[in-house]
C-alpha cells in the first residue's frame, strides 16, 4: 500500500511517499534525488507515526536535498592532467606524465594523486583512451587488494570458510555470489566511500550463510553491520557516480 503526505517546516513544504510493507519493523526514511522523501514502514504504522518522524527528521531532510542538488555529475573526460578521479571517496588529481621509456608500472599513486606515465607518441584520443585503460586497470587492482582484505574480515566474523574474490567489470550489478561460493564485485566499487564498500563486502559475505534475501539474511548481515540500511543507501544513490565515463570521439 502507498500513501503520500506533506509537512509545512517554516516555509518550505516537505512532500513525502510512504510504503507500507508487511516486513518491515521499523520505518526507515530515505532521500533520493529523483523520487525525495520516501518511508518504507510497517502495516501497522499509523500515518500520524509516520507524520511525526518526517518532522523530527526534516531538517536533516532539507540537508541531505540541498547536499544532492550540490552533487555535480562528472563531465565527458578528457583524461588529462588536472581532471579528479575518486578513490575511497575522496577526490584525487589526475597527472598525466609523457615519457620516450614509460614506467613499469604505468600508474602509481604518490602524493595524492593518481600519476599516469604513457610514451611520448600518443596524441588525442588515442592518448585518452590509454590512459582510461591505464586507469581502469589500476582501479581493478586496487579493488581486488581492498575487497580480499574486507571479504576475509566479514567472512571470520560469520564464521564461514574465506571465498574467492572475482573482480569483474559488471555494469548493472555490484556483486553477486554464485553456487560454487564465489563472490564476484564491481570494479567501480573501490570509487565509493569505504563504509560503502564494506557493505557490499558484507552483504555479499552473509550470502554464504544465506543465499537468499530472506529475514534471515538481513538479521546475519545486520548481526555485524548494524547500520547497513544506510550504507546501501548510500550506494543506491551515489552508485551511478563511481564510473569512468568511455572517450568520446568527435566527428569530423
Amino acid at each position: 500500500m502507498k500513501k503520500n503526505g506533506f509537512i509545512q517546516f517554516g516555509r518550505t513544504r516537505i512532500d513525502y511517499h510512504v510504503e507500507l510493507r508487511p516486513r518491515r519493523k521499523t520505518v526507515l526514511l530515505t532521500v533520493d534525488p529523483a523520487d525525495g522523501v520516501i518511508l518504507f514502514a510497517p502495516r501497522t504504522a499509523s500515518l500520524a507515526q509516520v507524520e511525526q518522524l518526517v518532522r523530527k527528521r526534516a531538517s536533516w531532510i532539507l540537508d541531505a536535498k540541498a547536499e544532492f542538488a550540490r552533487i555535480i555529475v562528472p563531465p565527458t573526460r578528457r583524461y588529462v592532467s588536472g581532471e579528479s578521479f575518486i578513490y575511497l571517496g575522496r577526490y584525487y588529481a589526475l597527472e598525466v606524465i609523457r615519457r620516450s621509456a614509460p614506467r613499469r608500472v604505468p600508474v602509481l599513486f604518490e602524493r595524492g594523486r593518481l600519476v599516469v606515465s604513457l610514451p611520448r607518441e600518443l596524441t588525442g584520443v588515442a592518448q585518452a583512451k590509454h590512459v582510461r585503460s591505464l586507469l581502469v586497470g589500476w582501479f581493478r587492482n586496487r579493488a581486488g587488494i581492498q575487497a580480499r582484505r574486507r571479504v576475509e574480515r566479514f567472512a571470520r566474523e560469520v564464521g564461514v570458510p574465506i571465498p574467492a574474490v572475482l573482480i569483474r567489470d559488471q555494469l548493472k550489478r555490484w556483486g553477486s555470489c554464485d553456487k560454487k561460493r564465489n563472490i564476484r564485485l564491481n570494479w567501480r566499487i573501490v570509487m565509493a566511500p569505504a563504509s560503502v564498500f564494506d557493505y557490499l563486502c558484507a552483504h555479499e559475505v552473509c550470502h554464504l550463510v544465506q543465499p537468499d534475501h530472506s529475514p534471515e539474511f538481513w538479521r546475519t548481515l545486520a548481526t555485524i553491520m548494524p547500520d547497513y540500511e544506510n550504507r546501501r543507501e548510500r550506494l543506491r544513490v551515489y552508485g551511478p557516480m563511481f564510473d569512468l565515463s568511455p572517450v568520446v570521439e568527435k566527428n569530423g
